[in-house]
């Protein structure tokens, strides 16, 4: 292509409009609104107000299930020693977490919490960590509100586990509770560690830190009478149960999700790195309570969850950290949902 920077040259190699036929003269004009396009777009437009490169979309995603839907909210991301996972040989397990592209000392890992719409009710599984576990305030709130929900709306809070990461959301970073109608379910038993004397006595900072947590998160919901503890299995709503998955606490909880045939698995801290453990679940996390217990519990679940071809929900694997499982003979592939129309229901 030739560009005549000399203007009457040019003009004066231009065959007149009238002696164009009509798909040369369309060409031409469609040609022209191009480069006019072009020319605009090279330079953003003038502005007040700073473009905020910086900030990320909203953190929320949604899939059908049934007649649910589901929605993930993100809360932080986080980083995690790569040294946390055992089970196999440090070198071993490099070359899973090289393969899955984390080659460096650390992983990061997404602090997702899953709102299940029944219909009828809003239950939403675990809460992020808030401002009680890494860098500033978490996001749930705020991805909540950009999915179209507003906190005093959720009905039911389950809590797979008591770490910090799970319950921190529970406040507002005021201190007031960011849930104000929510009634909260744990299971007993990490409920009676995490608030015992023991821990509140621990030689252990990092045990007596989160006592004090606890104690913390759940007052203002146990002062009125909305903090519930449950053992083994127990159903919290009409197609939401929570089901026992042991090792990596005391009373490690996942929450069953079933409407219409389809069953979402959402299963805590059963995975922390899906690149090792999904290739290899007996390798667990040196903060599991039971490690050879935990890498049980996640290959009987994997199995199960493959076989069944159920939807699988994990706090930290990538946002959105839902997926379905292929079992590969033993090693297993994460299939990420993908985004999808919703049908129309009553959400």
């Amino acid at each position: 292509m030739v560009f005549h920077t000399n203007l009457n040259e040019a003009t004066a190699m231009k065959p007149s409009l009238s002696a164009l036929p009509i798909r040369a003269l369309a060409a031409a004009l469609f040609a022209g609104l191009q480069l006019l396009s072009f020319a605009q777009a090279a330079e953003p437009p003038a502005s007040s107000e700073p473009v905020q490169l910086r900030n990320q979309a909203p953190g929320f995603f949604r899939m059908q299930l049934g007649d649910f839907t589901v929605t993930t909210l993100f809360d932080k991301s986080l980083q995690l020693p790569t040294s946390v996972l055992q089970g196999a040989a440090p070198g071993q397990i490099q070359t899973l977490l090289d393969a899955g592209d984390n080659p460096l000392s650390a992983f990061p890992v997404s602090d997702n919490a899953f709102l299940i719409h029944t219909g009828r009710e809003l239950v939403l599984i675990d809460t992020g960590a808030g401002r009680f576990y890494g860098e500033g305030d978490g996001s749930l709130l705020d991805n909540l509100l950009a999915a179209g929900y507003q906190p005093e709306q959720v009905g039911k809070i389950i809590l797979t586990h008591l770490h910090a990461d799970h319950i921190g959301g529970l406040l507002r970073p005021d201190g007031q509770p960011a849930f104000p109608n929510a009634a909260i379910y744990s299971h007993s038993a990490d409920f009676a560690l995490w608030t015992s004397a023991e821990m509140a006595r621990s030689t252990d900072p990092a045990k007596r830190k989160l006592h004090d947590i606890v104690k913390t998160v759940s007052a203002p919901y146990r002062a009125a009478g909305r903090w519930h503890t449950f053992d083994g299995q127990a159903e919290i709503a009409p197609g939401v149960t929570a089901v026992p998955l042991p090792g990596h606490t005391a009373g490690h909880t996942g929450v069953k999700v079933s409407s219409h045939g389809e069953t979402l698995w959402a299963v805590g801290d059963m995975i922390h790195n899906l690149a090792a453990q999904s290739a290899q679940p007996e390798i667990y996390a040196s903060f599991d309570t039971d490690g050879g217990q935990a890498a049980a519990t996640r290959r009987q679940a994997f199995a199960r969850i493959a076989a069944g071809h159920d939807w699988i929900a994990a706090a930290h694997a990538p946002f959105p950290g839902i997926g379905r499982l292929r079992d590969d003979g033993g090693r297993f592939a994460w299939l990420p949902a993908e985004r999808l129309p919703l049908a129309e229901s009553p959400r």
